[in-house]
């Protein structure tokens, strides 16, 4: 028997092409949705803090045992219920459409884009009809309303980068896909509004395609999002190309170009050999955009430095037709072993951002400004002698939403 979950645009279950009606109480469905997604071992402990958290443990554990009782009536040929713990059952195939779109794009964006791959992309969207359990809603369960909430922006960053390859990809085909290119990234947009880098690329299409005045709108709309939103104006880049469109020199406006990620990595002088299974969980962690502190520990001479260069070379290369961009406003390296305290950190981010400096303003201000819509990653290269850096580092994550940091150092952040 083949059960099918659909998380996309809410919660609904097929069991065998037929949908599955009695699916007993909100509670046994987030139980089970949750055991499904995580795809692990998921112990009765965690569930009542998932699901009951408010509650003293003794009713907390009478009301999981209630709504497992109701799990096991209607979802039991697909999880296997121990006295501690609760798993997916193999005996039967649970197919998600959330991992379903894992799987494919992972398998996709292995290898170049093409003709036949487009289109399993294009599937993808169709399969995205909305939020991540959109109107899923649990009443007094702050941990999975949490979980729900990270799961939900985990899903729409995937389902942004399917729409960022799909773009790249139809702006390498001739002159008629452009019009997919613009459907493309209207969708984006409604995903993700402040995405500077898209509106521009949005007027460059349209302006191209005999849409002027269309073109125009969309440069107003972008200016009144930053505004409202974070009171901020549109780059100078993005003010030029209105203006152009504006006066009518169109010859001046150049179309979208496949991506060119800025970044001072050093170039290596070795070749990186080994290590495979560390650069593939860092692959993975930065493809992950909750997963946005990240710290390289080891000892003195481990090759911390060198791992983490190869890590964020492997996400410069993924620039291509064939990878969705993570960090398309760049990759950063900051060495920091000669930085004394961490008082130096802010001016060496900024002299490696080539950051235009306002002797009037607060640096770190200026700093926190110009990440607050930039999708970087910084690359901070030993910071264990630096005394009091969880501070700056949380105040950056906090004000930067697509800013990611890839530290090294002996000893965790946390412990300093």
């Amino acid at each position: 028997m083949e059960l099918r979950v659909y998380t996309f645009g809410g919660a609904r279950f097929e069991q065998n092409g037929k949908p599955l009606l009695k699916t007993g109480s909100r509670k046994m469905q987030a139980l089970f949705l949750y055991v499904v997604c995580c795809q692990r071992v998921v112990t009765r402990e965690e569930l009542q803090e998932l699901l009951w958290s408010h509650m003293p443990p003794k009713q907390a554990l009478a009301n999981l045992r209630r709504e497992l009782t109701g799990l096991r009536q209607a979802f039991g040929a697909y999880v296997t219920i121990a006295q501690d713990q609760i798993w997916l059952n193999d005996a039967h195939s649970v197919w998600v459409d959330a991992l379903h779109l894992e799987t494919t794009k992972e398998q996709l964006t292995s290898r170049p884009l093409n003709g036949r791959s487009a289109p399993q992309l294009e599937a993808l969207l169709n399969l995205y009809s909305g939020d991540f359990l959109a109107g899923f809603q649990v009443g007094k369960a702050e941990g999975f309303e949490r979980w729900l909430q990270t799961e939900r922006e985990h899903w729409c960053q995937r389902i942004i980068a399917v729409l960022e390859l799909l773009t790249l990809f139809s702006l390498s085909q001739q002159i008629l896909a452009h019009e997919k290119s613009i459907g493309y990234l209207r969708r984006l947009l409604q995903l993700d509004p402040l995405r500077e880098s898209a509106h521009r690329q949005l007027m460059q299409l349209l302006a191209a395609t005999n849409q002027r005045s269309e073109a125009l709108k969309q440069y107003e709309r972008c200016r009144k999002l930053l505004w409202k939103e974070l009171g901020i104006t549109p780059d100078a880049e993005t003010d030029a190309l209105f203006a152009a469109i504006y006066d009518g020199r169109l010859s001046e406006v150049p179309l979208p170009k496949t991506a060119v990620i800025p970044h001072t990595l050093p170039a290596p002088t070795t070749p990186f050999v080994g290590r495979e299974a560390e650069l593939t969980q860092l692959a993975t962690l930065l493809a992950n955009s909750s997963s946005r502190l990240i710290t390289i520990l080891g000892p003195g001479g481990m090759g911390k430095t060198r791992l983490a260069l190869a890590a964020a070379q492997t996400q410069l290369e993924r620039s291509t037709l064939s990878h969705a961009i993570a960090f398309a406003d760049g990759i950063y390296f900051v060495p920091l072993a000669r930085i004394q305290t961490v008082d130096g950190v802010v001016p060496a981010i900024a002299q490696t951002l080539d950051l235009q400096v306002d002797n009037d303003s607060p640096l770190k201000r200026q700093l926190i400004t110009f990440l607050r819509r930039k999708r970087v990653l910084l690359v901070l290269d030993n910071i264990e002698h630096l005394l009091g850096m969880a501070p700056l580092v949380n105040e950056l994550l906090q004000a930067s939403p697509h800013l990611c940091l890839l530290l090294t150092s002996r000893q965790r952040l946390n412990q300093q």
